[in-house]
């Protein structure tokens, strides 16, 4: 609600100005700053020009309205102990651990809440099930690109 009042326009996250498609794509000559890596040339909009960017950089020029170094917002008030990071600071040496195991919760825990639900015994609804026909492509590496083609 803040973002709208303040004038942006509000899009849910999905592919759609990745792919350029439905009204989110950009105008020619119109600029954006993007997380996405999907920034080839004509892809967000003809002749539109999309600037890859960090989160943090992001954040800046949502809050000043053009691009903008996010450094010039930190200034003095970081604090001596603001440290500017580099990707060698994030790299462990060992192997990274394995993910903790999913624990669902006992039946008879969940089973009150599923038929409240109608769903089954997590409290989700059921699954649709759909039957069909599907297109096979004879192909490897095959990406979203190929599938769903710029404009």
């Amino acid at each position: 609600k803040i973002f709208i009042e303040a004038g942006f326009d509000w899009r849910e996250a999905g592919c759609s100005m990745c792919l350029g498609m439905n009204p989110d794509q950009l105008s020619p000559q119109e600029r954006c700053a993007s997380t996405s890596n999907r920034n080839f040339e004509g892809r967000q909009g003809k002749q539109g020009r999309t600037h890859l960017v960090s989160p943090a950089m992001a954040a800046a020029a949502a809050i000043t309205g053009h691009l903008t170094d996010v450094r010039t917002l930190i200034g003095a008030e970081a604090g001596k102990d603001f440290k500017v990071t580099d990707w060698q600071d994030f790299v462990g040496t060992g192997p990274v651990p394995p993910a903790p195991a999913f624990s669902a919760k006992p039946k008879e825990e969940s089973t009150k809440g599923a038929a409240a639900a109608g769903g089954d015994s997590a409290g989700m609804p059921k699954f649709v099930t759909l039957s069909g026909v599907a297109a096979p492509l004879d192909m490897q590496n095959v990406d979203t690109d190929m599938i769903i083609p710029k404009q």
